[in-house]
């Protein structure tokens, strides 16, 4: 399955347990299930060159994704929850981004778009 096809279908079940009120796990695991196919060395190629990880969706996509999540409010996240969950799920990767120059403010960066670009309710 394709990166692409793998995240959308983790966008439909995060949609459903999203509105079920199991949202602010799940946005979460949005981020981290992005980065489940990505290596370190894919992780710090990303962050040298300060490329956004969800370049490779379209607007149709953002806006489909948008709708599985609307209404939901992500008021107790914060990107240092972020950092606590990746570090428990993906350590080699928070490793690469702890050790990587701008790397946790690439991260941070990066929720903060997937926040924006699903129109969550974040403050």
């Amino acid at each position: 399955m394709s990166i692409r096809g793998k995240l959308e279908e983790d966008v439909a079940k995060a949609g459903r347990i999203l509105r079920g009120g199991w949202g602010e796990k799940i946005a979460i695991g949005i981020l981290i299930g992005h980065l489940d196919p990505i290596t370190p060395q894919q992780v710090y190629e990303y962050i040298s060159s300060q490329k956004n990880l969800f370049d490779n969706l379209s607007e149709d996509e953002w806006a489909h994704y948008k709708k599985l999540v609307e209404s939901t409010s992500l008021s107790n996240i914060d990107t240092a929850r972020v950092r606590l969950e990746l570090n428990k799920r993906r350590n080699d990767l928070f490793q690469i981004m702890t050790n990587t120059p701008d790397g946790l403010e690439w991260l941070d960066e990066q929720f903060k778009r997937l926040r924006e670009k699903l129109g969550l309710l974040t403050e």
